[in-house]
């Protein structure tokens, strides 16, 4: 295990959109990611509710939902940071919970706060 890396990131914290599915979410919480998800929170909550929440709790939101950048700068929702995923939505779980777990792994806190990332066939970074 990657002790550097998840020491690096024990600051940062995620919240889960309720796209991303709630065994991911528990699988990157086994390894270590400080990781909760909207869908044990209330799973109804409007996106721009849930940017708020975001921004309350200081955690930075993972989604499939590409309109969270737009809710973001309508609503002036000041969140901690942002990652869209523009992968396909039909990796299983498990696979989903690797791929998120190796790519916030990587990146440098740095690299996460304060920036929108858009992973798709390769990664974007835009300040937020």
């Amino acid at each position: 295990m990657r002790k550097k890396s998840l020491r690096r990131l024990t600051r940062i914290r995620f919240l889960a959109d309720a796209n991303i599915p709630k065994l991911s979410v528990q699988l990157l919480s086994e390894k270590g990611i400080d990781i909760i998800s909207i869908r044990d929170i209330n799973p109804g909550m409007k996106n721009s509710e849930v940017a708020r929440l975001s921004a309350q709790l200081n955690r930075v939101l993972i989604t499939f939902d590409k309109r969270f950048l737009w809710t973001i700068v309508t609503y002036k929702v000041k969140i901690p940071g942002l990652i869209i995923l523009r992968i396909g939505m039909e990796k299983k779980a498990h696979e989903l919970a690797e791929f998120l777990y190796e790519l916030i792994t990587h990146l440098k806190p740095s690299n996460i706060e304060g920036y929108a990332i858009i992973v798709s066939g390769k990664l974007r970074k835009t300040k937020l």
